[in-house]
């Protein structure tokens, strides 16, 4: 007599949630973050975790040929570069063109 329910899945089964680890030849590593069941397609977030000398020395200014509003200035607080207007507002602006 055949058992009744539903019948149990075999053990090669592919996994739902996992992670893949990718490491550069600089010594960045990427880790991509999959839940199937959430996302299909592609990962469900990305981490990526650079090596401590990889940021030797960090320009204040990005796109100096661009105009000033156009710029990105560099924030110490937050380690990110933010837009004029918040630069402005920081007063960052002038403290880089003071120091000069």
């Amino acid at each position: 007599m055949a058992s009744k329910g539903r019948p149990k899945l075999p053990d090669d089964t592919p996994k739902v949630k996992f992670t893949k680890t990718y490491v550069d030849s600089n010594g960045i590593k990427a880790h991509w973050k999959y839940d199937l069941d959430k996302h299909p397609n592609g990962p469900i977030s990305v981490e990526i975790d650079y090596p401590k000398d990889y940021f030797q020395e960090t320009p204040l200014v990005l796109y100096e040929d661009e105009s000033i509003t156009q710029r990105k200035f560099w924030n110490e607080e937050t380690e990110k570069y933010v837009g004029y207007q918040r630069a402005k507002q920081l007063g960052l602006i002038e403290k880089i063109y003071n120091s000069k």
